[in-house]
């Protein structure tokens, strides 16, 4: 949840910054998870959902996570 909260304080940084892990290691799945939360706090459902597909298949105790947040967000699964 501490990746939602600095979405709210600065998204299109917090955004930037995920992207730029990615880059270096698409892998990495706390960075899919705070990205998903990011774009969801900005309203950006596609993108929220892009990310946890990909967590669905490749970490899905993560995605299962990460639908609580996601419905905060009114986004469904």
């Amino acid at each position: 949840m501490a990746a939602v909260i600095h979405c709210i304080i600065d998204n299109k940084q917090a955004i930037k910054a995920y992207k730029r892990v990615l880059c270096l290691n698409p892998q990495h799945i706390r960075a899919r998870y705070d990205l998903a939360g990011c774009y969801a706090s900005i309203g950006d459902s596609k993108s929220a959902l892009h990310e946890y597909e990909y967590l669905k298949e490749h970490a899905p105790e993560e995605a299962s996570d990460l639908e609580s947040v996601l419905a905060k967000f009114n986004i469904k699964i």
